[in-house]
């Protein structure tokens, strides 16, 4: 039987520069189209032989085969669809939520010191930095004392919490650990708002209560327990081992060789379970509200740790194919969007 192809479904078209592109967001695959190639892969929006759009052209058939050849090559048309590509297809957020998520995933790489250092003079030399504070000149003020003292323990932690990346090394303890995965991602009591069932409640905002955010934390010098990456089951408050042996280098890379990531002694690998926000909230703009979730879990986690006297940093400079490849998770149903770590802090 002829093989039959089909255009991807995870195809975006845009002029850039003048330019009409072509980006195939999940593979991350771009290529300059013109009208002609464009209506090649208009012809192949349902599963077609090659040969029935030749012959039903009549004319430049050898032209237009050859354009069949090159979108295939460059995978805008496929004999089938890819698993990713099929898990994608049952997601309820637009093509707008797809393009952004997948497009941008993977899209920060490592530079060295010095070559980021060149790039931020080249930047001061082509433009003013923009200002840092914003004010309305002629407008009344009424200036407001700072405070002195704190109407509570809570108050005076966050008034010391900064994001730290010096760390001295050596362990924390199990105690600790515990206390800030329960402060941070653990579950605080049960509700039961009509008609969704039981949901849970955390010491962070997450929209609807659906908490997507799944966290792995790595262990690498916590006292009392084996190094290793770990999940942490929300619902059991208890560690999973899901691999055994030391990753501190691996963090590392997922987190783009970047120089302070050194001396922590856990890390946390953040992922979103996109379908739980997505089954009650059917808008591709609700995406965001699932990376405003990580900024909550990552300050919850900030106050924790620093009322523990230990330093936190999160970060979004990341790789996340890696970090998938080493959890498991398919990047679709489930994907890593941040990576926090702790350990003791040279400024404690």
């Amino acid at each position: 039987m002829p093989e039959k192809l089909r255009r991807s479904s995870t195809l975006s078209l845009y002029w850039e520069d003048g330019t009409l592109v072509c980006e195939d967001y999940l593979t991350h695959r771009r290529a300059a189209l013109n009208a002609d190639m464009v209506g090649v892969l208009d012809r192949f929006s349902k599963p077609t032989e090659p040969e029935r759009v030749i012959s039903a052209a009549r004319t430049q058939a050898r032209a237009l085969r050859g354009a069949v050849r090159q979108l295939r090559a460059m995978g805008f048309l496929k004999s089938d669809k890819s698993p990713a590509e099929s898990r994608l297809s049952r997601w309820h957020w637009g093509h707008a939520a797809k393009h952004y998520l997948f497009g941008t995933k993977d899209a920060h790489r490592y530079q060295p010191q010095e070559q980021r250092l060149a790039y931020a003079k080249g930047l001061m030399k082509a433009g003013r930095q923009p200002p840092l504070y914003k004010s309305y000149a002629g407008r009344t003020k009424t200036r407001l004392s700072r405070p002195k003292t704190y109407a509570s323990e809570a108050n005076r932690t966050l008034s010391r919490v900064r994001n730290c990346r010096d760390y001295i090394g050596g362990p924390i303890t199990k105690a600790a650990l515990s206390e800030m995965l329960f402060l941070a991602w653990g579950e605080q009591e049960k509700i039961h708002p009509a008609p969704w069932g039981t949901l849970l409640e955390k010491t962070s905002y997450s929209g609807g209560n659906r908490h997507p955010v799944e966290v792995y934390p790595v262990i690498h010098d916590v006292g009392g327990m084996a190094p290793g990456l770990y999940h942490y089951n929300v619902r059991d408050h208890a560690l999973e081992l899901l691999k055994r042996g030391s990753f501190s280098r691996l963090v590392r890379r997922i987190g783009n060789g970047q120089e302070w990531l050194r001396g922590f002694s856990a890390a946390f690998l953040m992922t979103a379970v996109w379908s739980r926000t997505m089954f009650k909230y059917r808008h591709e703009y609700v995406s965001r509200s699932v990376f405003c979730d990580v900024g909550h879990l990552s300050q919850s986690l900030y106050l924790s740790a620093n009322a523990l006297g230990l330093g936190a940093c999160t970060t979004y400079a990341l790789d996340h194919s890696r970090a998938e490849s080493f959890l498991g998770v398919d990047g679709i149903d489930e994907s890593f969007v941040a990576l926090s770590v702790v350990g003791r802090s040279r400024a404690a």
